[in-house]
């Protein structure tokens, strides 16, 4: 097989993997409630929402026209197990990120007719809404009509040192919305403003007064989220056989890719599976003596990368892990008469993200281009990229 070959088959089963298994939009079966009350059956447009929608597509039978409905236009929908209501709700929109936060604990709240998410139903209701900047609020229904926002806000003081605070007004909105059950009040004060940590809460006091929820959301969605990466990369060569180690380099050099973040849903929300299409370079070169069969020993390699990680990101910075294959597009080397076309790395790094940026320092050791068994060149990887979604 051919270099060129090899890399159209290798981007072939990128586009596959992305397209085909994790699915284009499709319409399934769904359906509306109207201003009367009335459930109309037909087709949702699930585009896998990753964060909650300002409209919906529905049409009532495959071969119908298309509408689109606005939270103004309609009570809700649903589909699959997803449920949604559209309601007037108050937003907290106080910047998140840390780099962002404001010294002043006073809550920003902005009016706004959105669908919300139903992650619990019953008497109980929980609902969830997260913007465009991936900011989220957390809802109970206090009566039928009345939706409340859970009230909390991150800000920082200087004592002398910068500190993070947390407004956690909505412990006393819990304990009032669970006057019914007193022995929660300790679980109440360790909760978190985090959907993992209220829904747990949710879960304890239906166990606590043996009911079972109307509604329980069970998110089993995969989120895609396409991007681009560029940075600078700086490769060592280290070549060892029974008698010698050598090591070249340094060699810094651009590299670049197209990336895709297959974001988990549900407990796993924190999670992802990070694949990157990259295209990597180094040269180096050195003076030998004798000890190889040329005196001057060099390396000239282009390749182009599959990259593959499970991410964690738990807030705004994020840890990854994975492995690197790597093909050879160009490859020489004057102390080989022979090379590997193929070489298999571990990568592991540190990054943060804002909004559509991110930064991430990473490392990367491969097994290199020698085909040898009793000369090995593995190839020692610093990387520091900038990466933005779309």
């Amino acid at each position: 097989m051919t270099k060129a070959v090899r890399v159209i088959v290798l981007l072939l089963i990128v586009f596959q993997f992305s397209e085909t298994f994790y699915g284009r939009s499709e319409y399934i079966p769904g359906y509306i409630i109207d201003f009367h009350n009335d459930t109309i059956k037909g087709f949702v447009k699930n585009e896998k929402w990753y964060v909650n929608p300002d409209k919906i597509a529905f049409k009532i039978s495959k071969k119908r026209t298309i509408n689109y409905y606005k939270p103004t236009d309609i009570l809700g929908f649903g589909f699959l197990n997803q449920q949604y209501v559209g309601a007037v709700v108050q937003k907290e929109v106080s910047p998140f990120w840390d780099s962002d936060l404001q010294k002043d604990p006073k809550l920003q709240l902005v009016t706004d007719t959105v669908f919300l998410q139903t992650l619990i139903g019953g008497e109980k209701p929980l609902y969830y809404f997260k913007d465009s900047n991936e900011k989220e609020n957390f809802y109970i229904q206090e009566d039928s009509s009345k939706y409340s926002l859970l009230l909390h806000k991150v800000y920082i003081a200087y004592e002398p040192y910068r500190k993070e605070y947390h407004n956690m007004r909505f412990l006393g909105q819990l304990s009032r919305y669970f006057w019914d059950e007193l022995s929660m009040q300790e679980e109440i004060a360790n909760t978190q403003y985090k959907r993992s940590s209220l829904e747990d809460l949710f879960h304890s006091y239906l166990k606590k007064q043996n009911i079972q929820a109307v509604y329980q959301n069970e998110d089993n969605n995969v989120y895609q989220t396409f991007g681009a990466v560029a940075g600078i990369s700086t490769t060592m060569i280290n070549v060892e056989t029974d008698y010698i180690k050598a090591r070249f380099g340094p060699s810094t050099n651009l590299t670049a890719g197209l990336s895709i973040d297959l974001a988990m849903a549900g407990k796993l929300r924190d999670w992802s599976f990070y694949n990157e299409l990259m295209f990597s370079s180094y040269q180096a070169g050195q003076y030998v003596g004798t000890y190889f069969s040329n005196s001057w020993a060099s390396f000239d390699f282009k390749y182009i990368r599959l990259n593959s990680l499970v991410r964690f990101r738990p807030s705004w910075f994020f840890i990854n892990a994975g492995i690197s294959n790597g093909y050879v597009l160009h490859g020489h080397s004057s102390i080989f008469e022979e090379i590997r076309e193929y070489e298999i790395g571990v990568i592991a790094g540190i990054g943060a993200k804002y909004k559509h940026f991110s930064l991430e320092v990473r490392g990367q050791i491969g097994d290199g281009m020698s085909p040898y068994v009793n000369m090995i060149a593995e190839t020692h990887t610093f990387q520091v990229l900038l990466g933005y979604s779309f």
